[in-house]
């Protein structure tokens, strides 16, 4: 899976030109890298924590044992570090309480999740789907019309 497709939907459409109102929404990436140079993978969440079979069977505490082990890899990869949501953006004034290198999955999911300046997608996508036919509403609703 490719991230971040509504980021560059607008570029995206322009290459492969795409018809009106078709809008690429997510990216697979099919085949293999040229000399076979496969890059790192980044540590992802456990299977345990988003898969359960017939039943849900995690207790809170071995979920949050799970979630905090996939933070610290992700802390000592520095996975997060150059991807940082600003402080600012959080809209909670003062500086940054999370210094370099303790920054990972818990609190970039948090901040994703909890900042002040949140709208559908971004001041991108708002400008980007109208400019490829489809009408935005503020609440991030697409009109089908």
């Amino acid at each position: 899976m490719l991230g971040g497709v509504l980021n560059g939907s607008l570029e995206i459409a322009a290459t492969l030109r795409l018809p009106p109102r078709v809008v690429p929404l997510i990216g697979l990436s099919v085949g293999r890298p040229q000399g076979g140079h496969w890059p790192a993978p980044r540590p992802r969440l456990p299977l345990r924590t988003l898969a359960q079979h017939e039943t849900w069977s995690l207790d809170a505490t071995t979920e949050r044992a799970l979630l905090e082990a996939h933070d610290a890899a992700t802390r000592a990869r520095g996975d997060f570090e150059g991807r940082r949501i600003p402080w600012a953006a959080m809209g909670l004034g003062g500086g940054d309480p999370i210094p370099a290198g303790a920054y990972g999955w818990l609190e970039h999911t948090g901040r994703k999740q909890g900042r002040a300046t949140w709208g559908p997608q971004g001041a991108k996508v708002d400008v980007d789907l109208p400019a490829q036919g489809l009408r935005v509403h503020g609440t991030g609703d697409v009109d089908p019309a």
